[in-house]
């Protein structure tokens, strides 16, 4: 008995280190994500901006094109 209470015990630890390595992953993953979609956030913007110059440039022109 003591033999499979062993092995059952090292079986939990193995499952609980498992589940600690795949919280910690995905912890990383969502942080990864975030800072992510905070970059496309700033580089939409910045385009959105470019895009609104651009059109502002071309309606100034006499014929609205270059």
């Amino acid at each position: 008995m003591a033999a499979n209470e062993n092995e059952e015990e090292l079986l939990r630890s193995v499952a609980l280190q498992n589940a600690q390595s795949i919280l910690i992953a995905r912890q990383r993953a969502e942080q990864e994500l975030l800072w992510a979609k905070q970059a496309l956030e700033v580089r939409t913007e910045e385009l959105a901006r470019s895009l609104a110059m651009l059109r502002a440039t071309l309606e100034s022109t006499p014929t609205g094109s270059w």
